[in-house]
């Protein structure tokens, strides 16, 4: 009986990865639906919902940026690596790096042309949440990254599009 428990507690720890991964996989599978299916709007990335999709340090990131308005660095959707989308084709693979870290491979079509997303993501209490996007242009925390851009000073006068006032003698 008791080589029975210790087989069965054996058998727990070893399969444990992979549960792990198939319930990452299905997680990142569940948030590119949003993009498919109905609307396709895909999932909300600002605000409380967002904390169902995000680690809450980078949600925070993403709500500071947002709340930048036109300033705001983060102008598309990090899952789509675009503003408008049109995504098919959907393949979604998930690499376990240890039991509460995994590393999710995500291709689809969008609009015919293939696009790539790896997503590192994190086990947490509530489940699993996306810690970072990478596309092919960078990672999203490196976009919020270093100090806000300094705004452009306006142009005065002729430079502005405004007819310079004639000399008066």
């Amino acid at each position: 009986m008791k080589a029975i428990l210790i087989f069965a507690s054996l058998l727990a720890f070893y399969t444990a990865p992979a549960y792990a991964q198939e319930d990452a996989r299905l997680f990142l599978r569940d948030i590119y639906l949003t993009y498919m299916e109905g609307d396709g709007d895909g999932v909300p990335l600002t605000g409380a919902p967002a904390r169902n999709v995000f680690t809450d340090s980078l949600a925070a990131l993403i709500d500071a940026d947002d709340k930048k308005g036109a300033a705001k660095r983060m102008d598309y959707d990090p899952f789509a690596d675009a503003e408008m989308w049109e995504i098919t084709d959907l393949r979604v693979v998930v690499r376990p790096v240890n039991p509460t870290t995994a590393i999710g491979n995500v291709s689809f079509l969008d609009s015919g042309e293939t696009r790539m997303v790896n997503i590192d993501l994190v086990k947490t209490k509530a489940g699993w949440r996306v810690d970072d996007i990478q596309v092919p242009d960078g990672r999203l925390r490196q976009l919020f990254e270093g100090p806000d851009p300094v705004p452009e000073a306006p142009i005065s006068g002729a430079d502005a599009g405004t007819p310079a006032t004639p000399a008066t003698n």
